[in-house]
């Protein structure tokens, strides 16, 4: 559809005023039955004039019409219909008024109004928060879920794309963003110079200058805006800026490569910290130059703890790096030399040659030896060249004549002392595998055999049976009593 065919839609006999009276409602019903809006977006973002224009036009045919021909007042809800799924909410909720009044208590139109003006409010909702600066993604979220509410019944919605995009802008989640704007037809993004600006802009920040770009000059030079053409330009000039700093990026590095080959660290120096300023998301660009920045630093007196802190950065960026150990050894050795120098306890030997006088930097190149003091903590030690003590002959003589210890199982000491052990078995009258029951029934007897009533001069038989029972009688004391009877010790007894 374009908008030579809608114009030649409309320009046929039956849509002059004088005719509609008398042409039958039902050719309307047929001609607007003939076109069904467009379930592609991309179809719509291309042919969006038109439909508009189409949708104008049934709108001013059917206010005429409607007067003459009352039974058409349900088809405004179609015109109705094709301004929701445009995003025209303002005019869809007029429309689907219009065709409440022709047929009160119709669901679909209450429906339909519903819907408009859940997407004005929504849109304006939304519109206030993005306006207020430093938005919070908390904040965003909740707008931008009411926002696909409204995508879901209007999927070409301009207002309602542009405002879930400036949300998730507006919130700084970008990646968000990103993945929102390829989820839609780029015909759509680009028919609309306000969502490409935007888009262009979440694409920016996401590191993608280059589709960025390329987003924005796609867009028709007739749909520009000013915050398009403003946003391309820089994008433009942003994107020359970064064209340079990669050649730089090639150039600069080399540059201080050379000069610290050559001695001049200290400006070798200042050239690669400009370098790292180049590009700051460039892992391994980053690593390389904090490669050579750590080497021109080990050139300078006193630096080694900067070579380090880069060489460790340089390891940290890229742990495969072939080189960077070896370097960070050596920095670790010049640091513990120095430090040893400026203590006192190592000098530097740097013999007086014509070579080494003549030229500083060959001279701070060259290796350097450690020179040990004769005294200190480091003087070797002289005892060590001592000769033992010795023992005397009678001592040793003594130590060997001394008889080797008992090597037999000592006895665990009992309560029971080292007195001869008494057989409270004996005393009580039973075995020595008698159970705890016979061992109580003994006792009772005996008791009652030796009650002072009835024998007054058993007073010592009545205590060692009071005894003999308070060992046997009690299991654990029992146990103890029969491991000590039983062992070498009272074998004999």
């Amino acid at each position: 559809m374009s908008t030579a065919d809608v114009a030649k839609f409309f320009s046929v006999p039956v849509f002059e005023e004088a005719r509609m009276a008398t042409t039958p409602a039902r050719v309307y019903v047929e001609l607007f039955g003939r076109f069904r809006f467009p379930s592609d977006l991309a179809l719509v973002a291309a042919n969006r004039p038109a439909i508009e224009l189409f949708v104008e036009c049934m709108e001013l045919s059917l206010c005429l019409l409607v007067l003459v021909h009352p039974a058409l007042g349900p088809q405004t809800l179609v015109c109705a219909q094709w301004y929701l799924n445009l995003g025209r909410f303002g005019k869809a909720r007029l429309c689907g008024e219009r065709a409440l009044q022709a047929t009160p208590g119709d669901s679909a139109a209450k429906a339909l109004v519903m819907k408009a003006r859940q997407a004005e409010r929504t849109c304006q909702r939304v519109r206030k928060a993005c306006a207020v600066a430093g938005l919070p993604l908390v904040a965003a979220r909740p707008l931008v879920a009411e926002l696909d509410v409204v995508l879901a019944f209007s999927p070409a919605s301009p207002e309602a794309l542009v405002l879930r995009a400036t949300a998730l802008v507006a919130a700084k989640a970008y990646g968000e963003a990103v993945v929102f704007f390829q989820r839609l037809p780029r015909p759509l993004v680009v028919s609309d110079a306000t969502l490409a600006a935007i888009c262009a802009h979440a694409l920016s920040y996401s590191g993608r200058l280059d589709a960025a770009v390329a987003l924005l000059q796609d867009v028709p030079p007739t749909s520009h805006t000013q915050r398009s053409h403003g946003a391309l330009a820089c994008l433009r000039c942003m994107h020359a800026r970064r064209a340079g700093r990669c050649l730089m990026m090639g150039v600069k590095p080399v540059e201080g490569t050379r000069l610290a080959q050559g001695g001049n660290f200290e400006v070798a120096v200042a050239v690669l910290t400009s370098c790292l300023a180049l590009d700051v998301n460039n892992a391994l660009y980053r690593a390389s130059v904090l490669f050579e920045r750590g080497g021109a630093y080990l050139g300078v007196d006193g630096k080694e703890n900067e070579a380090i802190t880069d060489l460790d950065e340089c390891l940290r960026l890229q742990p495969d790096h072939a080189m960077a150990p070896l370097r960070l050894h050596k920095a670790r050795v010049q640091l513990a030399t120095s430090d040893m120098h400026r203590d006192g306890s190592v000098r530097r030997h740097n013999p007086s040659t014509a070579s080494s006088a003549k030229n500083p930097a060959h001279r701070r190149r060259r290796p350097r030896t450690l020179a040990f003091k004769s005294h200190g903590a480091m003087r070797p030690s002289n005892d060590i060249f001592r000769e033992a003590p010795v023992v005397p002959r009678e001592q040793l003589c003594r130590l060997m004549a001394k008889p080797p210890p008992s090597t037999e199982p000592s006895v665990r000491p009992s309560r029971f002392g080292t007195a001869p052990l008494p057989d409270y078995y004996a005393v009580l009258g039973v075995a020595t595998t008698a159970s705890q029951k016979a061992i109580v029934a003994a006792y009772q007897r005996l008791a009652s055999q030796l009650h002072p009533a009835k024998d007054a001069a058993s007073a010592e038989r009545r205590q060692s049976v009071a005894v003999a029972y308070a060992v046997l009688g009690d299991a654990s004391a029992r146990r103890e009593y029969d491991g000590v009877a039983q062992s070498p010790f009272y074998a004999e007894k």
